[in-house]
């Protein structure tokens, strides 16, 4: 059984909608989609988190586990590798959809999209995710599959070269000068990419972080967690816990 939330309007982040990919070396490869979700789209957020309740109640209908995690995420808290707030998660909640199977996605009027430059990180779409509970010896919460895309509007491609159509609508005026510009270069482009792949990685790394209590965390039990020091739930000065958004 899973519980299938068709989201509003919301961005598309890191992608491999069109080929599956192993976030770790020897993984099982999958389709996954990072979605940003606007904090102003309360029916979405709210239908998330009915969702996530619904298939808690269902899976553990007596006593919830302490070690429950979520997939929704505060982008508000969100760290790039450097430490630093990432920019483009700011008045969002971020959420990271995996599937085996690779998504369908079709456009405005419901047509297939087979321009695979036609859906990147930063365009905005809507999406089908499922939400189902799973209870593993090692491990229990509540993940978040990607069922449907849609594709809704264009915006600023994040981690991107120029387009062909955009470096070619003056070519004359361009042709055979030394331009110079703001726009990555392959070597750049890699580095985001591998910026991209480290963020994501740190994300599900974020995601396993266990709490003593099913709704706070206490700074004297997550210590040992090698991930303490992203962790902005984590009081760095007090023992007061703060409640996670769920």
């Amino acid at each position: 059984m899973a519980t299938r939330v068709i989201t509003g309007k919301c961005r598309l982040s890191y992608e491999h909608i069109w080929i599956a990919r192993a976030s770790v070396q020897g993984g099982d490869p999958k389709y996954s989609a990072t979605i940003l979700i606007p904090k102003t789209d309360m029916k979405t957020y709210e239908a998330i988190k009915k969702a996530m309740m619904i298939e808690t109640a269902a899976k553990w209908s007596t006593t919830v586990p302490q070690n429950l995690k979520i997939p929704l995420k505060d982008g508000d808290r969100a760290l790039d590798k450097d430490g630093k707030q990432r920019r483009e998660t700011i008045g969002h909640w971020i959420i990271t959809a995996t599937s085996h199977q690779r998504p369908d996605i079709v456009d405005k009027d419901l047509n297939d999209v087979i321009d695979k430059s036609a859906v990147y990180s930063g365009c905005y779409c809507r999406f089908q995710v499922a939400f189902q509970a799973y209870d593993l010896p090692t491990s229990k919460g509540i993940g978040c599959y990607l069922n449907n895309i849609q594709k809704l509007d264009d915006g600023d491609r994040f981690g991107s070269r120029q387009s062909a159509k955009d470096v070619f609508a003056r070519v004359y005026e361009h042709e055979g000068k030394l331009v110079q510009d703001d726009s990555p270069t392959d070597a750049e482009v890699d580095d985001e990419d591998n910026e991209a792949e480290a963020q994501l990685k740190a994300d599900t790394a974020f995601n396993e972080m266990t709490c003593k209590d099913k709704k706070e965390v206490d700074d004297t039990g997550c210590q040992a967690c090698e991930f303490k020091d992203r962790c902005k739930l984590l009081p760095k000065k007090t023992g007061k816990a703060k409640k996670i958004p769920f």
